[in-house]
């Protein structure tokens, strides 16, 4: 089966939300594992707190600590049900970001255990840093897929992420475009100005969001809502985006397309397979952000009729005993607090 690695560029997009909304919707066994090494938000979100976090990511990385092999074994205990058919699964994730140190040394078992299980995984790996601690989970991954809003700031974010993502998956093959909500800009102009596939969109539905975020509100009928039936689009698009998956189901895509442009935001009317930027305004907007030089504040000078060596204007005096020591942001009890 498939893993699938799904990361944000910054500016909180909804990964966590869009990975269980497309496993509501996925059509085959599929498994959400939180790989963010910031920490889980399903047993807090979705489930308020009502079940135990004594099983997921942290014990399971002990196992892979030993070998893949344990951890592959180990899998499967530390899955939580979402489901009466243990069709959907959850991985949850880390408590405490402080664990992330912990558990480094684990994270290539743990890459080999998500890729090797013999179901889809959806991996919400959080925001995209230069030194991504989940560099064995993306590189393991069927496809990589890069959650964004369709403005202008989040594509400025989002050029030097897929650089960072090429190099990981040694090319754009295995990378694709999830937009998230409507924006000044389609998704055409979005692949265009990345060079990167838009394969879905999912809709604006805060009161979906809302409940898949934070458990707040009606949970009867999700299935039926805008963001759950576009979800349910988006995964067989994903599937079928996978390199070297069947044309079959490939093919099978092609009947979903039509909920999909329903439900996305406005002013995206299809599809876009765009390997290369194209020349246009949001592609240049973006490459002229990403050219700009650092901004330096300027130093001032010390005032006109100012002895030598005399401090500039607003200059905090020296520390006792240091006359070249600057003086500290904080001091006494509660500094830095």
């Amino acid at each position: 089966m498939s893993l699938y690695a799904l990361v944000s560029a910054g500016g909180a997009p909804g990964v966590t939300t869009s990975a269980v909304a497309l496993a509501l919707g996925w059509p085959s066994q599929v498994i959400i594992a939180e790989c963010d090494p910031s920490g889980g938000d399903i047993l807090a979100g979705l489930f308020v707190g009502h079940l135990p976090a004594s099983s997921g990511l942290l014990p399971l990385a002990v196992e892979a600590g030993r070998s893949a092999d344990a951890a592959a074994r180990a899998l499967w205990d530390q899955l939580i049900d979402l489901d009466d058919e243990r069709s959907r699964l959850l991985l949850a994730g880390i408590s405490d970001p402080r664990q992330a140190a912990a558990i480094a040394g684990s994270w290539p078992a743990l890459a080999a255990a998500l890729a090797g299980v013999p179901a889809d995984v959806i991996a919400d790996c959080g925001r995209l840093d230069a030194a991504p601690a989940v560099e064995a989970v993306l590189s393991a991954a069927s496809l990589a897929v890069l959650v964004l809003r369709p403005s202008l700031r989040q594509v400025s974010k989002a050029r030097h992420r897929v650089e960072i993502l090429a190099e990981i998956l040694g090319g754009r093959d295995r990378l694709v475009l999830l937009p998230i909500g409507d924006g000044p800009h389609s998704a055409r102009e979005v692949a265009n100005a990345l060079g990167v596939p838009v394969i879905a969109a999912l809709p604006e539905d805060k009161k979906t969001a809302s409940v898949l975020s934070d458990g707040a509100g009606n949970r009867r009928d999700l299935v039926t809502r805008p963001l759950v039936r576009a979800a349910t689009a988006a995964g067989r698009a994903l599937r079928g985006a996978v390199p070297g998956s069947s044309r079959a189901e490939a093919d099978r895509t092609e009947a979903e397309r039509s909920a999909v442009d329903a439900a996305a935001p406005g002013g995206w009317t299809g599809y876009t397979d765009v390997r290369a930027p194209a020349a246009g305004r949001l592609a240049a907007e973006s490459v002229a952000l990403a050219a700009a030089p650092v901004w330096e504040p300027a130093v001032p000078g010390p005032s006109p009729g100012a002895p030598p060596g005399a401090a500039p204007p607003g200059a905090a005096p020296p520390a006792d005993g240091d006359p070249a020591a600057p003086e500290p942001l904080a001091s006494g009890p509660g500094a830095g607090s």
